[in-house]
């Protein structure tokens, strides 16, 4: 039987593979694959620390190159394997039809909305995001799409009004806390 960190050793060479060939260029290619590793070994080692830079990586996508802007720390290195290198979000044939809109609730970084953007050339995209940090790499990552997308800074609730949202050193942790006294205040 395979040792767990055997397991973990083939999961992050398979995803140091997928860098350099979803990478369209030489340095993007070894930055990916240098973060990727450093996000598993801060991870491993128990290391959080806020990643509020982005870096820019130059990608392939179906029918040219784009730019993807990623954090090495907090989530969105993961995120971005999670999406891409593997088949978590595949939609099967027999489902696949034209999508006229995507509503990306949540869209954190805007990984989804690119990743469905391409399987849906012809879609609208809404992206609805209250952490302001997410925002901004997400305004970059979706750029490229030009008029097909509208962001929403705020979030989706049962009702209208306000709660704070509570951020997290991990870009997917955040949440709303009708009970928090600092943070950001989302309307709706």
């Amino acid at each position: 039987m395979e040792s767990r960190y055997l397991r973990k050793l083939r999961e992050y060479a398979k995803e140091v593979a997928f860098c350099f060939r979803f990478a369209a260029d030489p340095l993007s290619r070894t930055l990916l694959a240098a973060n990727t590793l450093q996000f598993h070994l801060a991870n491993a080692l128990g290391i959080r620390y806020p990643s509020y830079a982005a870096k820019r990586y130059c990608v392939r996508s179906r029918n040219d190159h784009r730019e993807l802007f990623l954090r090495t720390c907090g989530g969105d290195i993961y995120l971005f394997h999670e999406m891409f290198s593997t088949a978590y979000y595949e939609i099967p044939a027999r489902l696949k039809r034209e999508a006229r809109t995507i509503v990306d609730l949540g869209a954190n970084i805007g990984l989804a909305s690119r990743f469905f953007a391409e399987i849906f050339p012809n879609a609208t995209l809404v992206c609805v995001e209250p952490n302001p940090p997410n925002i901004a790499i997400l305004r970059k990552n979706v750029a490229t799409l030009g008029g097909r997308v509208r962001i929403i800074e705020g979030a989706v609730s049962d009702r209208a009004g306000e709660a704070h949202f509570a951020g997290s050193l991990e870009c997917w942790r955040g949440r709303l806390d009708k009970n928090a006294s600092s943070g950001c205040v989302v309307r709706g």
